[in-house]
């Protein structure tokens, strides 16, 4: 993990034997403040966690990382070693913060990321993608694409949601910054 901070997101595996497996730190790194600059709503913090064929995972959680919000990626097996990438918000005057991803698998190897791009002049939110390759080091496939325009007008917390496939397991993601934790099935 390349970041230190108060906040952690630990994978567990439970297998066919129901057994959870032992919690393991996948990222870690500082919380969001609770109104982001500019923004007229408070932060939520929610991340995702998708499986790949492979049962490799993938998981994407909104960290603070030099005055704004970034989307830290990790992609390994747990218990084995993982990668790990950031998604930044796009350069644009007074800038901008991103939220909410949301992770889909395309292929044995690629992942498309979604998430929300909150524009801090004016209050804009919209929502971006990216694709995500896994066939050597996990990185995203080139700058965040436009999927819905940011309206004017304030920002609101409507959300998107990801595709899931359904792995052989269930994998449990919890955030265990500050009090503020969120499981995904």
């Amino acid at each position: 993990m390349s970041d230190d901070g108060d906040e952690a997101v630990f994978v567990s595996v439970l297998p066919p034997d129901g057994q959870p497996g032992r919690p393991q730190a996948v990222l870690t790194g500082d919380p969001l403040p609770l109104a982001l600059p500019g923004a007229s709503f408070y932060d939520f913090p929610a991340g995702d966690v998708t499986a790949l064929p492979s049962g490799r995972l993938v998981v994407a959680a909104p960290l603070w990382r030099s005055g704004r919000s970034v989307i830290a990626l990790a992609a390994g097996l747990p218990g084995g070693p993982w990668q790990y990438s950031t998604v930044t918000p796009p350069d644009v005057p007074g800038g901008a913060d991103l939220l909410l991803p949301a992770l889909g698998v395309l292929s044995p190897v690629s992942v498309r990321l979604v998430c929300a791009v909150h524009v801090r002049s004016g209050d804009h939110l919209g929502y971006d993608w990216t694709d995500l390759s896994l066939s050597g080091p996990l990185t995203a496939s080139g700058a965040l694409v436009p999927l819905t325009a940011s309206p004017a007008g304030p920002g609101s917390s409507r959300s998107v949601r990801s595709w899931r496939s359904q792995p052989p397991h269930r994998a449990a993601v919890f955030n265990g910054g500050g009090g503020r934790g969120w499981r995904h099935p």
